[in-house]
């Protein structure tokens, strides 16, 4: 898998995830991961403060290299998601500054969100999640499967999408032939 092919990182993350309700979930959970993420890294404190930019934190520079990844592997998406990251890096940021209570609920948010995703992850997809295989790569790629999900069910490429799909059924009938194949191994 090239780690800056969008396909082959798609079909990578996309095969842990064929569950309408697991997919549901992590639209939800994994911006809720990455904002508390970003709320709690506030607790390093201010990088740099800039002419141009102002103060910098931490938040920024790490939306900053998610986009920057982002466009690289996918361009037009890439750049679109670019303000939402902004956006979420921001909020963060300001929630951190103006809640006495910021780091508890990012804490509480950060654990529910990934609890339900073990969940559905256990009980729905019936699969380990992706990034027990490759957690940098899921770490990195899942807020843009995420965002791909939205923007694909709202007409995004259609024939790209059934592209990445037809990979995805690809990748899930050589895993679960590999189970099979393993099962009867362990039967031997």
């Amino acid at each position: 898998m090239s780690f800056f092919n969008f396909e082959s990182q798609f079909t990578f993350y996309g095969q842990y995830h064929s569950n309408k309700v697991n997919v549901i979930c992590h639209v939800v959970c994994v911006p809720l991961i990455y904002w508390s993420a970003l709320v709690l890294s506030m607790n390093v404190g201010l990088l740099t403060t800039t002419e141009v930019f102002g103060n910098v934190y931490l938040p920024a520079v790490v939306s900053l290299a998610y986009s920057l990844f982002y466009i690289y592997l996918e361009p037009v998406a890439g750049l679109m998601y670019t303000p939402i990251l902004g956006g979420i890096a921001y909020h963060a940021t300001n929630f951190y500054q103006t809640s006495p209570q910021a780091n508890n609920i990012a804490i509480a948010i950060h654990i529910f969100a990934w609890i339900c995703q073990f969940y559905t992850h256990a009980f729905h997809e019936k699969r380990a999640p992706a990034l027990l295989d490759n957690i940098a790569q899921a770490l990195l790629f899942a807020p843009f499967f995420v965002f791909f999900e939205i923007i694909f069910q709202l007409g995004y490429r259609p024939s790209f999408k059934r592209r990445l799909q037809n990979n995805i059924g690809k990748a899930i009938t050589i895993y679960r032939r590999q189970l099979k194949n393993q099962g009867k191994k362990a039967r031997s």
